[in-house]
């Protein structure tokens, strides 16, 4: 699967072995009802891989059926246990570690907060890339710039 112009790794149940202990720098995902890929869940490792999976599988979005449960997704990445989206972006709860922006339409990312400040100082380098579309086709582009 292709995304923003990077291809991924496409995951599911079948591979939770080998994900455990990830370095997950950069956490995507889609609420159910999403526009976009609905359930649809990036992630990005600290030697810059980009993961794919569907927490909502088999996903008609894509074709993929490569998914996991929504409680295996947690297990490879355990910031999730404690990750509220909230509905739309509002009243969300934010892991320890991580810092939360919303990407519009039900569209949610946490951060590594050891990246955050680079992060967030590329995101306002440009007035451009303050709007909701912007960051949310962008997000993955300028975390792999600051790796």
């Amino acid at each position: 699967m292709n995304a923003w112009g990077y291809e991924t790794i496409e995951v599911g149940k079948e591979d939770l072995e080998q994900l455990q202990g990830l370095d997950i720098v950069a956490f995507q995902i889609a609420e159910p009802g999403a526009m976009g890929y609905h359930g649809g869940v990036f992630f990005v490792t600290s030697d810059k891989k980009v993961y794919s999976t569907c927490y909502l599988e088999p996903s008609a979005y894509t074709g993929n059926h490569r998914g996991m449960s929504y409680q295996d997704l947690e297990s490879v990445f355990p910031p999730l246990r404690e990750f509220d989206h909230g509905l739309l972006g509002y009243n969300v709860v934010v892991p320890d570690g991580w810092h939360y922006s919303y990407l519009g339409c039900g569209n949610h990312l946490l951060v590594k907060e050891s990246l955050w400040d680079p992060f967030a100082k590329k995101v306002a380098e440009t007035d451009a890339m303050q709007t909701k579309s912007y960051l949310y086709n962008n997000w993955l582009q300028t975390i792999q710039s600051i790796l």
